[in-house]
């Protein structure tokens, strides 16, 4: 259960990383202030690494070096939480699969209802605000 927490965790600092930089231009000092880095699984190192990548594009590209998968597809609606929402939901629905300590399975089945509550919003809104089918399958993570 520790190492979802921990991806969690480190993909909402890279997620505050990406937008940081991307919409925001801010400087790495600013970003390595906002980030939580007592229970992340990546070192301060890395942190600040990544506080110093020019492109956050750049971003993407290191998920899918980082945990093996491969999140980036030019099909896909592109934003930063698409990605790590993709990658939460594939680690997740391993663990399911494949795990047997109960309380990992608990908290994965916890992770996957949020992404099924994530998609219903997304389509009501999406009904709302008369967005076309296709780019709303395009938002939903399954």
């Amino acid at each position: 259960m520790t190492k979802l927490a921990q991806l969690k965790i480190d993909l909402m600092n890279i997620t505050k990383i990406y937008r940081l930089k991307k919409f925001y231009h801010a400087d790495p000092i600013t970003i390595r202030n906002v980030l939580v880095d007592e229970y992340s699984k990546m070192s301060e190192k890395k942190l600040d690494e990544l506080a110093l990548i020019e492109d956050p594009d750049k971003l993407i590209d290191f998920i899918d070096k980082q945990h093996h998968f491969n999140v980036a597809d030019e099909d896909d609606y592109v934003y930063i939480e698409y990605y790590t929402g993709k990658l939460r939901h594939e680690v997740a629905r391993r663990l399911m699969y494949f795990s047997t300590n109960v309380p990992e399975i608990y908290a994965a089945f916890i992770f996957l209802s949020e992404f099924e509550v994530e998609n219903l919003i997304n389509i009501i809104e999406g009904i709302r605000y008369q967005v076309d089918e296709e780019e709303m399958k395009q938002m939903l993570i399954y």
